[in-house]
């Protein structure tokens, strides 16, 4: 059995008027779409994943880019789509959509906080990233559960879950989570074992 994670395409939140904002913002579970960018990164992550793997099946995050996402990719594999909310990033709560820059201002003791606490740390009104690898991984172990043992999963989800998910199968504390990097529209392998 192969399990395979993907980062859905970049959403277009990331630009103004054609161009890169450059602006960091806290996006957890606003619904933005796909950028033109973004469906791009999906067609070239679908034509390299073909070469080597073929999923039987996609579970996606019911979050509009990764729905756009995983509609892009089930031509290539002709395969069913699951969408499932364990799957959706982290909800930030009173943080959500809030440029970093702002989040410092207004919330800086919080911030500090999150900082040195960030596997545990919730926002107010949102989740910890302990939170999301518990729901996440339940996840993953019951379409593991469900797949024949020659099968190939793809998960198309959002980096906040992916990097959960690899603390969880390498071992490591969630306050490891940030030296974790995925683009967009790529993709990993990780070993079915660990869930």
């Amino acid at each position: 059995m192969k399990l395979i994670f993907m980062r859905h395409g970049i959403p277009d939140f990331m630009y103004g008027n054609g161009k890169y904002s450059g602006q960091a913002k806290c996006v957890g579970q606003t619904n933005y779409p796909l950028s033109t960018a973004g469906c791009r990164q999906i067609e070239r992550g679908a034509l390299a994943l073909k070469e080597n793997n073929i999923p039987q099946v996609i579970y996606s995050s019911p979050l509009l880019r990764c729905v756009q996402s995983s509609c892009i990719l089930r031509p290539y594999f002709d395969c069913g789509i699951y969408f499932a909310e364990d799957l959706t990033e982290i909800h930030m709560g009173e943080w959500e959509n809030l440029l970093f820059s702002q989040i410092k201002a207004r919330y800086p003791q919080e911030y500090h906080r999150r900082g040195y606490a960030m596997g545990d740390y919730c926002v107010p009104g949102g989740e910890s990233f302990l939170e999301v690898q518990t729901r996440a991984a339940a996840l993953v172990r019951q379409a593991a559960a469900d797949a024949a043992a020659d099968d190939t999963i793809l998960f198309v989800t959002h980096i906040g879950v992916i990097r959960s998910l690899l603390c969880l199968c390498e071992d490591r504390p969630l306050a490891h989570l940030f030296e974790y990097s995925l683009d967009y529209g790529e993709y990993l392998e990780v070993s079915p074992s660990v869930f």
